[in-house]
């Protein structure tokens, strides 16, 4: 039995395969699948989670001199 596109690509996101690869075998670009089945990844939103998570201080000055640069950048483009 050949399980459905979508129920396919749901289990290859969900069993980590690459994306090349699932997307090649399903007939679709990397990027379709990433936008339509990627949130399946097993490591989705971990980044995110640690991140939020972390014992990392940011301090006032830290956040200031970000602010400045970020604002440079917009400047000069």
């Amino acid at each position: 039995m050949t399980p459905h596109r979508h129920t396919a690509a749901t289990w290859l996101m969900q069993r980590g395969v690459p994306v090349w690869e699932a997307a090649g075998f399903l007939g679709m670009s990397a990027e379709m699948l990433l936008g339509t089945y990627g949130h399946h990844q097993p490591d989705f939103l971990n980044g995110a989670a640690n991140a939020i998570t972390s014992k990392h201080r940011v301090s006032v000055v830290e956040s200031v001199v970000d602010l400045e640069h970020a604002r440079e950048k917009r400047q000069k483009a």
